[in-house]
Formats: C-alpha cells, structure tokens, sequence
C-alpha cells in the first residue's frame, strides 16, 4: 500500500492583511470616538453669526483657496462667548442662528459627533475578527 500524498491546502496570505488594517482604522477610530463622544453631552446652545466674510489665499503651487469664515457669538454661563469658525462658503450669513456643543469657551459642531459613528463600526469590525481568528488558529491545530 502506498501513503497517499496531501495536496497542500493553499494559504490566504490577505485575511492578516487585511486584519490589521482593520486594528490600525480601529485604533485611529478609537482616538478620534474617545475625542468626540463626550462631546454629546455638552449642551446645545445658538449661536449668531457676525463678521463674516471670506479670504483668498494662493497657496505655494499658484493655487487660489477661498476661505470663508464667521464670528460666532453665543451666551453660556453668564457670560459672553465668541469664536472664528471657518464654514464652507455660502452656509452661513450675517444675522444666521448657528447650533453650537459648548463647554465653556470650547464650541463644536453639533452633527460632528455623529461622523464618529462609522469608525466605530470600524473598530467593533477589528475588534470582534481578531479575537476569531486567533480563536480559530489555536483550536485548528
């Protein structure tokens, strides 16, 4: 009788791959979730906008940039607050009610929170595939 020979199971080299790019969007997602959702329990408060106008810049290649931007000026904590935001041009006016996250003098977009959402999908993806697959390679053996 003669031993059969096994034909070798051929390696998929692209899962580690593509795990670890996983972990690595994962990570960065992480950071940026620990940076923004805290954000969510700032209170919302209106701002108006005043002083708005726009800047043209020329950038090193001859390129011209318009920035656009507004002073927002809001009431928190008996006081009187104001930052310079830059705003895509055309969305905001002279006299407009801008929502704003605030926490002291600190303000943040009230949807920028929610952008985090998908990293973190990211990160619960990486998260739930690396424990399985180090699961499945130790009782594969």
């Amino acid at each position: 009788m003669t031993a059969s020979r096994r034909r070798p199971v051929p390696r998929n080299d692209v899962w580690p791959l593509v795990l670890w790019l996983l972990g690595i969007a994962g990570a960065i997602c992480l950071v940026l979730a620990a940076i923004e959702v805290p954000k969510l329990w700032w209170p919302t408060v209106t701002a108006t906008a005043r002083d708005c106008g726009s800047v043209e810049q020329v950038g090193a290649r001859g390129r011209v940039q318009v920035r656009y931007h507004c002073d927002l000026v809001w009431r928190y904590d008996d006081g009187t607050h104001h930052r310079r935001f830059t705003e895509p041009p055309g969305t905001v006016h002279d006299g407009d009610h801008v929502p704003l996250r605030v926490h002291g003098d600190t303000a943040a977009d009230p949807d920028s929170v929610w952008t985090s959402l998908p990293g973190l999908a990211v990160l619960g993806t990486g998260l739930l595939f690396f424990p399985l697959r180090a699961l499945r390679r130790r009782f594969a053996r």
